[in-house]
């Protein structure tokens, strides 16, 4: 996907680097299996969809929070109601799946939404993967920010992994909880979003 021949200006675009394991799902999350099992109608509509599911599709299913995918969604919504637009970029490993051997394709790439989709995300419209460079991934997420002349946009990396530049604005997720409201506050900062006010006490 180039932005750029989507007619938008840089200055509108809020690109959200999203890992999976660690963010979405957790160590809790994997001990009690709180996400959808292998044989609930939405995993067997992505299997019909997609072909059968390798084993980290299913556990990645299986063990998916809810919760902290609905603070990803609340940082697109957030992204929306500012009157600019949210761009969900895979970074995880999870985006080698579905490419079959074409990866990168329009049909990888509507794999891949629909069993992010599965999981409960939102997807919006603007949806793209990072290149898989077997780099570190704070160089994949550089290279794909400039092929998409959008370097000097808000924007920030979701991931439980450090290996990531020191300038780039990394929320480092803690992969035994997943995606707290603390990080949904820092990555509020991050992309110049009002930050929210503490709800409990």
């Amino acid at each position: 996907m180039v932005l750029s021949q989507q007619g938008h200006a840089m200055s509108e675009i809020k690109p959200i680097f999203v890992d999976i394991d660690g963010v979405v799902n957790s160590s809790r999350s994997v001990h009690v299996k709180i996400g959808p099992d292998e044989h609930s109608k939405i995993v067997e509509d992505l299997a019909d969809f997609a072909g059968p599911l390798p084993y980290g599709v299913v556990h990645a299913l299986k063990t998916v929070d809810p919760v902290c995918v609905a603070l990803v969604n609340k940082l697109f919504d957030d992204i929306h109601a500012s009157g600019k637009i949210g761009v969900f970029v895979l970074s995880s490993t999870h985006r080698k799946h579905f490419h079959n051997g074409k990866y990168g394709n329009a049909d990888h790439l509507v794999k891949l939404r629909k069993y992010l989709t599965a999981m409960g995300f939102n997807v919006p419209t603007m949806f793209s993967i990072t290149q898989s460079l077997h780099v570190p991934r704070g160089e994949e997420v550089k290279m794909w920010l400039a092929s998409e002349d959008c370097s000097e946009a808000d924007y920030v990396i979701l991931d439980d992994g450090a290996d990531f530049d020191t300038t780039q604005p990394l929320v480092r997720v803690d992969p035994t909880i997943g995606m707290s409201f603390e990080n949904y506050a820092d990555a509020c900062k991050y992309l110049s979003l009002p930050s929210p006010g503490l709800i409990l006490l």
